[in-house]
This record gives C-alpha cells, structure tokens and sequence, in this order.
C-alpha cells in the first residue's frame, strides 16, 4: 500500500472534491421506518421525555458558576435568575431559589440533588431507550429476512450473496446505530444550543446577537462538508459490498481455486479493492480533517472574541464576573454543540445509505403466484397428481426464448423422463411446475387447476425435489432429513433412511443421526449426500416428485446401488425424472425428448438409446438449465 501515492493524489480533496453521485436516501426512506416504530411509541416517548428534563438540567449547570459567585459570595441581588424562572412560567419557585441562593451549604447540597437525579434519569432512560432500539432493530432485521426469503429466484440470480449478505448485516447494524444512538444524541444536540440560546438571550441580549453572527459560517461549513461526505460515503458503502461479494464467492469455490492455484490472483482482486476503499476513506479523513480545523479557528477566534469583549464589559461595571463566567460557557455550548452536530451528520451519511438500500431491499417485490383473483389462492385438500402443459411459452427477463409451446400431460403416479441438450429447456421445466418463474404464455394445471390460481406455499409442500447438486444444512443428519418435514419423529426418520438406503452408514457414525454433516455436507461423500436427499424425500412424502439428474454426479457403481430407492420413491406418484443416464430411463413410463422442434416424445426405448448416443459431450448433459 503506497500511502504517499494515496496523500498525494487525495491531498487537494477540499479543491477538488469528488463529483456529488445521485444517492438513494429520501425522505420518504426514513418515513418508511414509521411502521417499525410505531409499536414502540410508548418506550420512545418515555427516554426523549428523559432526555429533555436531563438535557435541561445539564444546560443549567454553567448557571452554577454565576449563582455561585455573585449570589453566594458576593451576595448580589437575584433578579436575573428570577427573571429566567418567570420565563419558564416557573414563579412559583421563588421564594425556594431566594431561599437557596442565601446558603452555600443549600447550594452545594441542591447541586448534589441534581446529580443524583441526573444519574437515576440516565438509568431509566437506558432501559427506555434499550426496549424500543431492540424492539425496532429486531422487527426490521426479521422482516428484511422474511422478505428476502421471498424474493423471486431471479432476484439472487443477479446478485451475489455476499452483496446480499452485506446489506443483511452491515446496513441492519448501521439502522441498529441510528435507532440505538444517533436518534436521541442528534435530538439532544439540537436541544442543547436552544436552551443555551434562551439563558444568554436573558443574561446579555446585545452579546447574544453577536454570538449568532458566528453561526451561518458555522452551517455553511457543514453543509458544504455533507455534500461531499454523502458522495465519498455512498462509494465506500458500494466497495464494501462488492468486496463482501468477492469473499462470499472465493469461501464458496475454495476447492476450485485451491486446484487451480489461483490464490494469488483472487487475493490481488480483493485487495485492489480494499485499496480502493482505503482510498475514499483518505478522501473522507482529509474532508473531516480541513473542515473540522476549519470549524476549530472559527470557535477559536468567536471564543476569543466573546472573551474579549465581556472583559471589557466587566472592566466597565456593565457585567458581573458570575455573568462573565457564565456567558462565555453558555457561548461556547452554543457554538461549539454546532461541532457535534457536524461529526453526527457525517457519520448519519453512512446510515441514512443504509436506509435507503434498506429501504430498496424491502421495495423489491416478493415472488408472485400469479395475477390478483377476487377470491383467495386455492389449498385444495387432496391431489392426485395429474400434471399438464397447455401451449407453454417461457423466457428469462428479456432473453430468447427457452421454452416455445410446450404441451404435456402427466397422468396422476405416472413416471415420465426427459432429456434433451444443456440449455434446451429440461430444468426449466421443473422450474416452472414449482412456480420459480411463471409461463409467458399458456397454461401449467395440477388436477385441472391453474398453478396461478393455486398458493405456492401449498405446491411445494406437496413437491419434493432431489437434484444433482445436493444442499445440505451444516446440522445433524437427522435435521437435513426431516427439513421438508419439521415436525417427524425419530422412527419416521429412521424409515425414510432404510428406504433411501443410507440408515447402514448412518449407524456407523460415532453419533448417529445427530452426527453433523459440516457445510453443505462437507463431512459427507457425494453419494451419501445423494442418499439424505432421496430420505428427505421420502419423509415428505409428496404429491409429485421431481428427479433433476439425480445420479450424474456419481460413478456407475453408485448409481445402481441407489437403482432400487429410486424405483422405490417413485412408485405410485407423478415423477418428473431429467436425465441422460441410459439405467435410470427403465423407471419411466414414457420418455420425452427437447428437440429442434419442441418436446417430442419418444416411444420406444430404442430410440431414447439413440437420443442418447447422439449427445456425444456428456459434461454438458450433466447441467441443463
């Protein structure tokens, strides 16, 4: 990393700041956030009440040295203090402040008071404040999990996970940030500048003008400086993503690059990246670095203005030494909070980015079942497995199309192969019955009814897919088995092993059924990993059951060991089987073909052999789409 590369080409920042970039974050973003926080109301509206009597308090305090000074030692007369009491509407208390300010034992003892009540306020409002920044952060964070689980398939094909996971983590803990701290702080930096306005408009209303002049400098700084932080933060929050993304996916195919000895070129990708993010994060610290020094000689110079001048004042007569002390603290709360709310708007930068993608994640539709209905989606109580395709017409997004008037009928427990080139459509078949995408044109029924018109929650409960690539949860072998099926026992799980022939290997594990299988079934071979697949299955029992090349990953041996589940879990209910395998094309009833022109079928089984033979790169077989 050549940080000397680094400050000389981000040394001029402040000349030449980044171009602004159109950020996402609106208004209506943060609004968006009201129905999370409207169930905590009550707690929300409990710690800002405490934090504006504790925020009143503290703003007091400067007040201390005056009263001390001029009331107490020097035994001046109280008028002004009073006349902030009648201000408040507080003349009721009088005679008791009249009363304190005659005694230093009193005041000292008041002083005491207020510090503890301001400790016991600090608990409340912690607990307050804890029950409504939990409350809100975990209804977003399950929401956003709920609604990502529900996107359409398309949606995590485009992006990667690891960009996924970046705004699943990052962007929920900087919302976590902004509900937990930045809300009441930013309220209470805000407040503290009126407060401090009020006390100095009654001790000095000429000075306190003066004081005023300092602050539009104050704010042009600092709006200048927001301008520029959105964009570099904006940036930075994208780079971080695509970094996340990069790591997910290198983690993912560790044995790919591993094999390939690519270590070094997948480190240099990521670590150009980071040093991209390093770069804006110089931008930043240089932006932060220029305007916070400029802020700095600004208070500086109105401190040692103000000072000045109430010298001269006192030296004159025309102010007390208890309003000199006081009005100089009150001056520089005044300006100095504007440096707080400086450093608060940077870093809400980062966070209201986060909203707003946030925002954008929940903006994303959820997967459709089809056009509204006046009534309710079917649940129908039985099925018998009758599947059909009527002039089925499909393509991805605006691609070419995949599928062109494909017609089939399935009957109820009858068994039926396809096969057909890589590409041609096979795995977009069984996308399409299980309602992943929806056909362009045409019909898909189950027992005569529209899948559009049927809830999609219902259809997968009844289908049960074994593919070629087998996912397995880094849980027990028990849990994997049964997660079509939560609520099984362990005999139930027990049955559906012994069926998928996998109950021998299992027993010979040192814990059984609650061996863990490590991620994605590391601990696992491919065959056995098969096999849970096949007991996953079974346990569900389904309706209709879909066989996506479940063998092509396994060697001929393994294969025809797993002949007989096969046949076994297919017997008696609507099997859609994509394969290329000769051995398993004996469990069909009828056999189809992709060709040129559509989904033939194929008669007799001499002629699936020669479809076969005629697909002479069996690499490309083993993955239809």
């Amino acid at each position: 990393m050549n940080f000397k590369k680094l400050f000389r080409s981000y040394f001029l920042v402040m000349l030449k700041p980044p171009d602004p970039v159109k950020v996402r974050f609106k208004l209506k973003d943060m609004l968006f956030y009201v129905r999370f926080v409207k169930p905590f109301w009550k707690p929300a509206l409990a710690g800002f009440l405490l934090m504006l009597v504790s925020t009143g308090i503290s703003s007091i305090s400067p007040l201390g040295g005056k009263v001390l000074i001029d009331n107490v030692l020097q035994k001046k007369d109280a008028a002004d203090i009073l006349s902030i009491l009648s201000s408040l509407g507080l003349q009721g208390l009088k005679p008791l402040v009249e009363r304190i300010l005659g005694s230093l034992n009193l005041v000292i003892v008041t002083g005491l008071i207020f510090g503890l009540l301001m400790g016991v306020m600090s608990i409340l409002q912690n607990v307050a404040n804890f029950r409504f920044n939990t409350g809100v952060t975990f209804k977003v964070q399950t929401e956003l999990f709920d609604r990502v689980l529900r996107y359409p398939l398309s949606i995590f094909k485009e992006k990667q996970t690891g960009y996924l996971m970046a705004r699943l983590t990052g962007d929920v803990s900087a919302v976590q940030s902004f509900f937990s701290q930045y809300i009441l702080q930013f309220a209470r930096t805000l407040l503290t500048p009126l407060f401090s306005f009020f006390i100095l408009f009654h001790l000095n209303r000429r000075m306190t003008f003066l004081v005023l002049a300092i602050i539009p400098v104050n704010v042009l700084i600092n709006y200048l400086v927001m301008v520029r932080a959105r964009s570099l933060s904006y940036r930075q929050m994208e780079k971080n993503a695509d970094i996340s993304g990069d790591i997910q996916q290198a983690l993912a195919g560790i044995e790919v690059i591993k094999s390939y000895g690519a270590e070094d070129r997948e480190k240099t990708k990521v670590s150009g990246k980071m040093q991209e993010v390093i770069a804006l994060q110089l931008q930043g610290l240089l932006l932060s670095s220029f305007a916070g020094y400029a802020l700095q000689a600004l208070n500086l110079g109105s401190r040692l203005l103000i000072t000045w001048l109430c010298g001269r004042e006192v030296l004159r007569g025309t102010m007390s030494i208890g309003d000199l002390t006081s009005f100089t603290l009150y001056s520089l709360q005044l300006t100095g909070q504007f440096g707080g709310i400086f450093n608060q708007v940077l870093s809400l930068q980062y966070l209201f980015l986060s909203m707003g993608r946030l925002h954008e994640m929940f903006a994303i539709a959820p997967e459709s079942s089809g056009p509204k209905t006046s009534g309710p989606l079917l649940r129908p109580a039985d099925v018998r497995g009758r599947l059909q395709f009527r002039n089925v017409d499909f393509a991805y997004q605006d691609g070419p199309p995949v599928l062109k008037n494909v017609s089939l009928d399935v009957a109820p427990g009858e068994k039926i192969a396809v096969m057909g080139a890589s590409g041609i459509g096979k795995t977009t078949l069984i996308s399409l019955v299980l309602k992943f995408y929806l056909p362009r044109r045409g019909k898909i029924l189950l027992d005569g009814r529209d899948l559009r018109q049927v809830d999609t929650e219902w259809l997968r409960s009844r289908t049960a897919v074994v593919s070629q690539e087998t996912f397995l949860f880094n849980d027990t072998l028990e849990n994997n088995i049964k997660y079509g099926r939560p609520d099984a026992g362990s005999a139930e799980v027990e049955e559906a092993a012994r069926k998928a022939q996998i109950h021998e290997d299992i027993i010979r594990m040192e814990k059984g059924y609650q061996t863990p299988v490590g991620e994605r079934g590391a601990r696992l071979s491919i065959g056995q990993k098969q096999r849970i697949s096949l007991a996953r299955a079974f346990l569900k029992n389904p309706a209709v059951l879909i066989l996506d090349e479940p063998t092509s990953a396994l060697d001929r041996r393994t294969e025809k060991s797993l002949g007989e589940a096969l046949r076994l879990i297919t017997r008696g209910r609507t099997t859609i089987l994509i394969t290329h395998r000769l051995p398993l094309l004996d469990i069909a009833d009828r056999v189809f073909e992709f060709r040129a022109e559509g989904l033939v079928e194929v008669k007799r089984k001499s002629q699936s052999r020669r479809s076969i033979s005629r697909q002479k790169d069996p690499v490309k077989l083993n993955s239809s789409r």
